[in-house]
């Protein structure tokens, strides 16, 4: 008997799709991608590529595999190379103005489980504007 797939409502604890999706949050469609949110989704596909890559060796010396550990590598390595491609788009980023930060603190800091993020990017938007002002 197989278990059926379970739906993660939440990535460590806070609900990170809701801010990407434009049927979640129409917000979205109306704003550029920031540095911030592209940090977050390359986070999020270097942890799945990693935990990925785990399983794909737990399931490499067991002759009895239900999957076919070629296509299970074949995976791997297209998340990598995503997580690769990620990584460049973001190296081109020309970076958040604090304008832009204080926007996307408008839209997280009102949902529940956001609040030590909220608080993390309230003090580096604190450090940024004493060193534009100094």
């Amino acid at each position: 008997m197989r278990l059926v797939s379970i739906e993660n409502k939440h990535l460590f604890g806070v609900d990170i799709f809701k801010f990407f999706l434009p049927f979640l949050d129409p917000a979205c469609l109306s704003q550029p991608l920031t540095k911030v949110e592209l940090e977050e989704l390359l986070h999020f596909i270097t942890l799945l590529r990693r935990v990925f890559d785990a399983q794909v060796e737990r399931n490499r010396p067991f002759s009895n595999r239900t999957v076919n550990q070629e296509k299970l590598e074949s995976v791997s390595k297209a998340l990598k190379f995503l997580e690769d491609s990620l990584r460049a788009v973001l190296k081109d980023h020309q970076g958040d103005t604090i304008d832009t930060l204080k926007m996307l603190l408008d839209r997280r800091s009102k949902v529940p489980g956001w609040e030590e993020w909220t608080y993390d990017l309230q003090q580096k938007l604190k450090s940024l504007e004493i060193k534009k002002a100094g």
